[in-house]
């Protein structure tokens, strides 16, 4: 339960960003206007990627890549799952009025910015050195180090 809810919240988060932009454009009036629900839209798909790479930042301090994507994966799919079918319906459109390449689209579409937030965001923490591994082995280095530096002070 422990590992479920914060993917959970990871997963709303990226799906309230979505869903957040549509209610936007209909509230605003804008729903006609292709230059502003392109410009809200790019918001909203920047604030995405931008969760996805916090989220994968706050992770991988904590954990190994292993089991970020492991319990990551499965929130970012269910979030761009929601936000292709669930978000719009919500807002009174149809999903499906686009057809199954729109659908596709879109899936691809949401994956993508999710999966390189993610990455740059594991990039970012394992170039500064904050990663699992890399604390691991900072760990490791200033145990074994430490032995050697007073065995050698012995002799």
């Amino acid at each position: 339960m422990k590992r479920i809810v914060p993917a959970a919240l990871i997963a709303l988060g990226l799906f309230l960003f979505n869903l957040g932009a549509r209610i936007i454009v209909e509230v605003s009036g804008q729903a006609d206007d292709p230059d502003a629900q392109f410009t809200i839209g790019l918001y909203a798909t920047i604030g995405m990627g931008l969760v996805a790479l916090a989220a994968t930042a706050w992770w991988g301090t904590r954990k190994a890549v292993d089991r970020l994507i492991a319990e990551l994966g499965p929130a970012l799919v269910a979030a761009v799952v929601l936000s292709v079918f669930v978000a719009p319906l919500l807002v009174g459109g149809n999903p499906f009025e686009g057809g199954a390449g729109w659908i596709i689209i879109q899936l691809l579409f949401f994956t993508g910015v999710c999966a390189v937030g993610g990455l740059l965001g594991y990039l970012v923490i394992t170039i500064v050195g904050l990663d699992h591994r890399s604390q691991r082995l900072r760990r490791v280095e200033t145990y074994y180090g430490g032995r050697n530096r007073s065995r050698t002070a012995k002799r």
